[in-house]
């Protein structure tokens, strides 16, 4: 009993106990010594108290054993390699410190990195969005531009099929129209008309037998197309000329043109009577213009034709020229 006790927790709750046994077998013994108590059993159950008392503090003195030297030794190393630690770890914290307010400063920058990637992200949706509704629009103005297209198509097919029928109708129509042109042209083209016009009495003139004559056509009548006259020629400028003439003459005669060197023979006519002559042109420099006759008999100052027996001029050769171009 005189080793010191190093109790824990438990080593109390045995002490207590053994306490609380030691103070009821007082009793028991107060009570055994005024002789209130049985001395049998109240001693009996003194002893086996004494008796379990003595196998608790045993106990407890075995459980309270100090250390031996070696196990002082151990623990003592250990306390200087924990205390070896604890001074790594406080040379370490200033650098984790240090290391954690990094860290901080990195997470406050990726807070404001990814602060900053959401506005954008934000801004994207929004330029999305936009881009949607863009696309939408250009979608159905597209729709649109596609039915206008269509229905444009449909119309040109239409219009191609009227322009057809139109390029066939202008076609008759420009034929029409020419045609149309050619006959202005004659109802506008330049005419001239000369006579061989004499008073009244005088005959037409004489002539040989079977021998040209020409036919004096010295009265102008009408000229619009600018040719001149020189006694029995008529000189005519380049252009394209439809030309008629008509000569009396006595007895079997027939008249012609002289153009240059180009001929044109008109009809035959009897005892008393008149030769016409028609014919066209091209003519592509100046050229002198003669109309001729000729008699199977001449007849004297009246071969070409008898004066009017009725007292007033005659006419007794006419040509009329027109300029169709």
């Amino acid at each position: 009993m005189a080793a010191r006790l190093h109790c824990d927790g438990q080593g109390l709750i045995e002490v207590k106990s053994i306490m609380t046994a030691v103070n009821v077998n007082s009793e028991l013994i107060e009570k055994i010594a005024h002789g209130t108590g049985s001395i049998g059993g109240d001693l009996s159950k003194v002893f086996a108290e004494v008796t379990a008392n003595e196998k608790r503090i045993s106990a407890l003195e075995n459980a309270a054993k100090p250390p031996s030297s070696a196990d002082l030794s151990l623990i003592e190393n250990k306390v200087d390699i924990n205390k070896k630690a604890i001074e790594d770890i406080n040379k370490e914290i200033p650098l984790i410190k240090h290391q954690v307010g990094l860290n901080m400063n990195k997470i406050d920058t990726v807070a404001l990195e990814m602060a900053t990637v959401k506005k954008n992200s934000d801004d994207s949706i929004l330029k999305v969005d936009a881009l949607e509704i863009k696309t939408s629009r250009m979608q159905n103005e597209l729709t649109h531009a596609i039915d206008v297209a269509n229905s444009a198509q449909t119309n040109a097919s239409s219009a191609l099929g009227a322009s057809s029928a139109n390029t066939a109708n202008i076609a008759t129509m420009s034929l029409d129209v020419a045609k149309n042109a050619r006959d202005i042209s004659k109802l506008k083209a330049g005419m001239a008309i000369y006579t061989d016009t004499r008073p009244a009495g005088q005959s037409g003139g004489t002539a040989s037998s079977k021998a040209w004559t020409n036919r004096p056509v010295g009265h102008e009548v009408f000229n619009d197309i600018g040719v001149s006259l020189n006694v029995a020629k008529i000189k005519l400028t380049p252009g394209q000329y439809i030309i008629e003439a008509i000569a009396t003459a006595e007895g079997e005669n027939q008249a012609r043109l002289l153009i240059g060197t180009t001929e044109m023979y008109g009809t035959v006519a009897g005892t008393t009577g008149c030769s016409e002559v028609n014919g066209f042109i091209n003519i592509t420099a100046d050229t002198d213009l003669t109309l001729q006759t000729i008699v199977t008999t001449a007849t004297g100052s009246d071969s070409l034709g008898k004066a009017s027996p009725f007292g007033h001029e005659k006419i007794f050769s006419t040509i009329k020229i027109k300029k169709v171009d």
